[in-house]
């Protein structure tokens, strides 16, 4: 009854839609993930943080709130960022998003024709893998 019910409920799920949400996510987790490097490297000081604390947010979202853990365990979020993580986060933000918009819309994938088939090639596999 419940694989029937899972599978009812998401036979209706736009899978494009599904796919660009999650995409948007990981690359914000990535961007956070940058920013909580370079962090880690200023409080060690391999790379000097420019300015310590460009802003603080602290009364309006603190780290040590619910929220704030959330936020800071999914993109790492840091109320009171030094200049060099916001730098590291924005930069790589805007190369993402280039690099993806380059890719999209300059790269056309439709042209790209392969020399063999595949599924011709991946049943040769398989079968050589198994005999």
């Amino acid at each position: 009854m419940i694989g029937y019910a899972i599978y009812k409920g998401t036979s209706r799920f736009n899978l494009r839609t599904f796919f660009n949400v999650t995409s948007v996510v990981l690359i914000l987790f990535a961007a956070g993930l940058l920013a909580h490097g370079i962090h880690e490297f200023n409080e060690v000081g391999f790379i000097p943080a420019i300015i310590d604390h460009v802003w603080d947010i602290n009364s309006l979202i603190p780290e040590t709130s619910t929220f704030g853990r959330f936020l800071t365990a999914l993109f790492g979020y840091n109320a009171n960022p030094s200049l060099t993580e916001t730098i590291s986060y924005f930069v790589f933000l805007t190369a993402r998003i280039t690099f993806t918009h380059f890719v999209k819309y300059k790269f056309n994938f439709s042209a790209i024709q392969l020399p063999i088939n595949c599924t011709f090639l991946i049943e040769h596999i398989s079968v050589t893998l198994y005999k």
